[in-house]
């Protein structure tokens, strides 16, 4: 999990009642939080129709269905692959991509969750571990031979919104029949929850971090350490700074982490863009309107940069518990923005010297 979403956990906006099961200590007299096969998952709750069936249906075949021997992985894999993440491996974050590795580490996890829902309580989402990650592999053949049957068994293993399970399992079952699509399939294809929507949105800004990371070493490659250490100074403060401000976007809602996620990506590449266009001496790029409204941006937008009376019309509205975690917000964004901006002044010192500090801020004032 990155430290986005670790962050909109922390705000107390992520996890409804309904999907997480905790106790101070294991008893028997609650129920066991690992999901049971879709096949024969209680759904009493959302109430039992005829919309549920063709897929229990479609699990119920392939209940039985397991990956060849041979995928599995052996005593050796379990010492080398201790502690691992399939979604690192699969993807290459921090790491080589090793789909086969992941896949190995995919079955680890399976037991690992098992093992650790038994005594947590909380039951595993598995969008891009365990069972999530084997749908992948074995939907792709990716790392293991294409086995849509399996890759079926195990999507319906996966804890999810029951449209989205319905959703994914006549996905891969068209893909059973009608063959691959153009592009690759993935867990995150049929999402329909604001939960759903944070899980996926985390693992795109890690994979976008990591790809960011490799332009921008390309990029200051030439220039001088110091300028370079300037610059890797700003960029994180900037980074900090856009976490902070865009930290309670859709306060408490299910999208909480989508939004705040959705916002700093924004907010960076916005940063970055211009930041380039600056030391380049080219034109400024233009903030396209589209994005300017996107819905990820949420209702209390820029916290940081509205005016004090902006922000007082804002809470005038508001009950006493939001007007206390957004005026504890703001002071907190204030606090990094005074962090960030002389760091970037002091980069572009380096790089823009012809530039004052305060065109430097004129330039980033709407950050």
């Amino acid at each position: 999990m990155g430290k986005r979403m670790q962050s909109a956990i922390a705000v107390g906006a992520l996890v409804p009642a309904c999907l997480l099961l905790v106790g101070a200590q294991a008893d028997d007299t609650l129920p066991d939080p690992y999901p049971e096969d879709w096949a024969r998952r209680d759904l009493s709750y959302f109430g039992e129709t005829d919309e549920w069936e063709k897929t229990r249906s479609i699990c119920a075949a392939v209940s039985d269905t397991r990956a060849p021997e041979g995928d599995l992985p052996t005593p050796e894999d379990r010492t080398v692959l201790e502690g691992c993440s399939s979604a690192d491996l699969y993807y290459g974050i921090g790491m080589p991509a090793d789909p086969v590795a992941a896949r190995k580490c995919a079955f680890l996890e399976v037991e690992r969750n098992k093992a650790e829902a038994a005594h947590s309580f909380a039951t595993p989402f598995e969008f891009h571990d365990a069972h999530g990650m084997l749908a992948m592999i074995y939907a792709n053949g990716k790392g293991a031979g294409r086995n849509l049957d399996f890759a079926i068994h195990a999507a319906c293993q996966m804890e999810d919104a029951p449209r989205a399970m319905v959703g994914r399992i006549e996905h891969l079952d068209r893909l059973r029949r009608e063959g691959p699509d153009a592009d690759a399939f993935s867990t995150c294809d049929d999402i329909t929850s604001g939960i759903s929507i944070g899980i996926c949105s985390d693992l795109s800004a890690r994979i976008a971090e990591q790809d960011r990371a490799k332009e921008l070493a390309a990029w200051t490659a030439e220039w001088p350490a110091s300028q370079r250490d300037a610059f890797a100074d700003a960029f994180a403060s900037f980074e900090a700074y856009a976490s902070v401000s865009n930290e309670l976007n859709c306060f408490r809602g299910t999208a909480a982490a989508a939004c705040s996620i959705g916002g700093v990506e924004r907010d960076i590449a916005i940063f970055l863009a211009r930041l380039r266009s600056v030391v380049e001496r080219q034109p400024l790029p233009l903030v396209d309107p589209e994005v300017e409204g996107d819905v990820m941006r949420g209702d209390w937008d820029r916290p940081a940069v509205m005016t004090k009376a902006q922000f007082d019309q804002q809470m005038a509205y508001r009950d006493a518990e939001v007007r206390r975690w957004y005026a504890a917000n703001r002071k907190q964004a204030i606090a990094a923005r005074r962090q960030f901006e002389p760091k970037l002044i002091a980069f572009l010192k380096l790089a823009r010297p012809d530039l004052t500090s305060h065109q430097v801020r004129v330039l980033f004032r709407d950050l």
